[in-house]
């Protein structure tokens, strides 16, 4: 709204321009083009509720972004846990080349050739039992992932909060900024009442000087109200992570009766409302659950493991061959006959190799194994007992943080709940303030017009109703703000 206003202010100061210094046809032209410009900038613009603001900057946040990340990341560790439970699948492979004196890795036999050699094979392993550590570890890491979720659900909480302040920010700062609108007019006419009465002679000149004073001092009120507007609305725009306030503006919800009903609950009362939603609450409770598996698991490790372990394998050697020819050479006496002395004679043979092919290699060196390992700890130089202490440390911790949280969102509850009822006091008191100082700024101008009142009195009475109609303003939107404070810690979204 600010931002159109003083575009508008000055496309009027152009067009006075361009009306002075150029023809009426390329007057008009520019003109058009000007107001075409106005209405596509109008176009552009969007008007803002607090719950757009809100789901904007939970979708925009960086900081939301960077919880949204630690929360995947704690959700992958609790998913792998889950995956540990099965069995694990390894595939393994070589290939070795040797040469001089070595040993046939499938036929045990000593060669002096070169070898070349190759296996492969699976190789499976699962736990059948270790203390039920994994069991543990998957609902320790389950509490740990619903507690990051919890702390990414307070981030949320806590910039919608600050989303809701800056918000009502704007709220108070445009009404603040009407209400000096409103006191710069009301002494420009005071200027010109004053005028016709000096020039009358009704008055003295000394008065019209104070009242022009008067009349500029509320005129850089104005000036003060407008910059404070474009800093909350700049404020706002950077919370929410846009680049430019151009075209943004905030939907102006009714604000006039604040519902102060939820300050007849107590706070105690409030507190059992919110302790069983609030995320901070939850991630305590979820951060506890968690330690308690955790030293679970920890106590584990005190007991035997047993897994199963299983493997198939082959491999080939190229210097695995096969008789593929016998040939007879010659004969050679062996020896003689006992009875007689004739020459005992056998053939000599020749043989042909050829290499096995790999088909055939892999069935004949074919190997399974099936295995059972069962192991006990015996003595771990005090790991165990470390890591179950240190579990148990943290598990009491986390017991302490979890009532530190409950402390801390009951003493924030009450703190609120006072400083709402405060802020119904005070909008009620400076209710009452500012009726008074309105009837007593009015009587007080009435006699400046007759000349029973003195400039200075005007201006004195006119500036206690500015500070008091202020006052109200902002006893106003802080006890709005307060009472949806409480709203939102039992429930509640925010919103108008």
């Amino acid at each position: 709204m600010v931002f159109s206003r003083l575009r508008k202010h000055h496309l009027i100061r152009i067009k006075k321009k361009i009306r002075l210094k150029f023809p009426y046809i390329v007057s008009s032209f520019c003109l058009i083009f000007l107001i075409s410009a106005s209405l596509s900038a109008f176009a552009q613009t969007k008007v803002w509720s607090l719950k757009e603001c809100i789901d904007y900057a939970l979708a925009n946040n960086l900081q939301v972004r960077q919880q949204v990340l630690t929360v995947r990341s704690v959700k992958e560790g609790y998913s792998q846990s889950r995956m540990n439970r099965f069995p694990s699948l390894y595939s393994s492979s070589n290939y070795g080349l040797s040469s001089g004196k070595t040993v046939d890795p499938y036929s045990y036999e000593f060669t002096t050739e070169n070898i070349q050699s190759g296996s492969f094979g699976l190789n499976a392993q699962v736990t059948l039992f270790n203390g039920l550590q994994a069991l543990n570890t998957i609902r320790q890491n389950k509490f740990l992932y619903m507690a990051a979720m919890s702390d990414a659900d307070r981030m949320r909480d806590e910039i919608s909060l600050t989303i809701a302040q800056s918000y009502m920010q704007i709220l108070f700062n445009e009404e603040l900024l009407e209400i000096a609108k409103q006191q710069h007019l009301t002494i420009k006419q005071q200027v010109e009442q004053t005028r016709k009465m000096v020039e009358a002679g009704g008055l003295a000149p000394g008065n019209l000087l104070d009242v022009e004073a008067q009349e500029a001092l509320e005129a850089l009120n104005v000036v003060n109200a407008l910059n404070q507007l474009d800093l909350s609305y700049l404020q706002l725009v950077q919370l929410l992570e846009i680049d430019s306030a151009d075209g943004f503006i905030i939907e102006k919800p009714v604000t006039n009766n604040p519902d102060t009903g939820i300050l007849s609950l107590s706070p105690l009362q409030i507190f059992n409302l919110a302790v069983s939603s609030r995320p901070e609450i939850k991630s305590a409770e979820y951060n506890l659950e968690s330690s308690i598996k955790g030293l679970a698991a920890a106590k584990g490790s005190r007991y035997p493991q047993l897994t199963l372990s299983g493997s198939i394998g082959s491999g080939y050697s190229d210097q695995q061959k096969k008789i593929s020819g016998i040939s007879i050479t010659g004969y050679d006496t062996i020896g003689y006959t006992v009875t007689a002395p004739e020459p005992v004679i056998a053939p000599t043979y020749s043989y042909s190799f050829d290499n096995i092919p790999f088909g055939r290699q892999f069935d004949d060196n074919l190997n399974q194994s099936v295995r059972l390992n069962l192991s006990i700890p015996l003595f771990t130089n005090w790991q165990v007992k470390t890591a179950v202490t240190k579990a148990k440390i943290v598990a009491e911790q986390a017991q302490y943080n979890l009532l530190i949280a409950r402390k801390e969102l009951f003493k924030t509850i009450s703190r609120a709940h006072a400083d709402a009822k405060a802020a119904m006091l005070r909008y009620r008191a400076s209710e009452k303030a500012a009726k008074a100082m309105s009837e007593s700024f009015k009587y007080t101008g009435e006699k400046f017009n007759i000349g029973m009142a003195t400039s200075f009195e005007y201006n004195q009475a006119k500036t206690k109703l500015g500070k008091m109609q202020s006052d109200l303003l902002q006893a106003k939107y802080d006890l709005i703000f307060k009472i949806k404070l409480l709203d939102f810690y039992r429930g509640k979204s925010l919103g108008f």
